[in-house]
This record gives C-alpha cells, structure tokens and sequence, in this order.
C-alpha cells in the first residue's frame, strides 16, 4: 500500500514539474467577466429580475505563480412585477400594487491570484482580494384600488384605506375612487449603502493562444460587511449556477510560452 502511494505521489509530482507555467512572468493580465441572469415567476402577479454585471480587472505577474492588481465592478438588478386584480373580504376588488426595484453597484479593489498549472494551457487558480462597493437602490410603486368596501358581514360600511379618495352612493356604501374611478397611487423611495467584502474564488483559465486566457470561475467564499446598515455576514456560494465565464490578455508573454 505505502508503494502504491508513494507511486501516486511521483506521478502526481512529474505531472506538476512537467507542466509549468511558462512565460507568465512579467506579463501585463487585462481581462474580466461578463455575466447576466433573467428569471421571472407567475404567481399572483407576474415578476420577473434582470441582472446584468461586469467586473473588469488589470494585473501585473510577479512570478510564473503569481499576480497582483486591481479589479472593479458593475451590476445593475431590475426587479418588476405586473399589477393584478382580486377579489377579497370586506371590498369587492384590490389591484396589487406594480412595482419596479433598481439596485446599482460600483466596486474598486485589489487583488492577489495564484496559478496551478495543469499542462501548458490549462491552469488552475485562486484568487483573493477586497473591495469597497456602494449600491443605490430605488423602489417605484403603483397601487390601485376599486370596489364596495363593506364589513363582509352584514354589507355595512366599514372602513377606507388610509390615503385613497372615495364617496358614498345613494344607498350609503363607500366606494373608493372618487366619481367611481380606481383610487390610483404612486410612491417612489431610495437608499444609498457602503459596503465592504473579502472573497476568495477558485477558477480554471484554458490558453488557445499564449496571450490568451478563456476562464472559468465557479463562485466565491465571501465576509461582507455592509457599513450604512451595521450588518456583517459570511456567504459560501460555490456551485454550477454560479459560474462566470471571462477573457483575459497576458500581454508581453512569450508567444512561444504554450507550445
């Protein structure tokens, strides 16, 4: 057993000496991710989230091994959901509100990455930094009510929303919206938050050509620590539907560096 171990060990250690990562040192790393997600779901309401991000990135390699620089972010979610009618106890109809969620990003930081070749165009690596990120969110709401509002019992008045117009009809019910229309509001609310993160992800960079990189990444381990609500959490998303595909350049390598 101890031979077949200490086999595996020479091969695995041939195969890493073997595939070195050429020519990285000194290049000049300019690359980032583009990634989008679309879901929408139909419940009461129809809702549907767009998000959209960019995370561009330039570095300077140290070593064959290793790198530093400095990434930035952008990401934009848009949230809708559509107005639908109900009926319901005590009114004769309620139209749920519409409504539109907008949540913007900005980050800038550092960043240190390690490479792990696994032949001379494939690598793996780990990437670590952290960075200051605020996030403007916006909340625009439109509500709408109509009906006979009544006890549900005995089809006595009972009561009106706080803030919608109304009158009453010859047989004194009180109807909401003025001469019989919808009740019709808007509200529009936003919010500025600071922000600050460390993360550490793991991805695979594959070399068509020595000056360049297709990558993979398939989430991050991250500490958050957002400053304007005084709330701190830590987040391990590490799965298939958190993969990131990206480009990057090694500019100055060795164009000889993968053959």
């Amino acid at each position: 057993m101890k031979k077949a171990y200490l086999l595996l060990f020479s091969l695995a250690s041939l195969f890493l000496t073997n595939a070195q990562a050429q020519g990285l040192k000194s290049a000049v790393l300019v690359g980032g991710s583009v990634n989008y997600d679309h879901q929408s779901s139909s419940k009461i309401n129809r809702e549907t989230t767009s998000m959209f991000g960019l995370r561009p990135m330039v570095g300077y390699l140290l070593t064959d091994r290793w790198a530093v620089g400095l990434i930035g972010g952008y990401a934009r979610t848009v949230t809708e959901r559509e107005a639908s009618t109900v009926s319901g106890t005590g009114f004769t109809s309620y139209i749920y509100p519409g409504l539109e969620v907008t949540s913007t990003t900005w980050e800038v930081g550092a960043f240190t990455r390690y490479y792990l070749p696994l032949t001379s165009k494939l690598m793996l690596f780990a990437q670590a930094g952290g960075v200051f990120g605020r996030t403007k969110s916006k909340v625009d709401t439109e509500y709408s009510y109509q009906g006979i509002i009544t006890d549900g019992l005995s089809g006595r008045p009972a009561y009106v929303f706080t803030g919608t117009d109304y009158y009453r009809d010859a047989n004194g019910n009180l109807i909401l919206g003025s001469d019989g229309l919808p009740a019709v509001g808007y509200s529009s609310n936003s919010q500025d938050m600071d922000n600050y993160r460390v993360f550490l992800s793991p991805g695979l960079v594959f070399f068509p050509t020595p000056l360049l990189g297709i990558e993979v990444s398939t989430g991050e381990i991250a500490y958050n620590h957002n400053k304007s609500l005084d709330q701190k959490n830590f987040t391990a998303n590490l799965n298939l539907s958190s993969i990131k595909l990206g480009l990057s350049f090694y500019l100055g390598r060795a164009k000889e560096a993968t053959e």
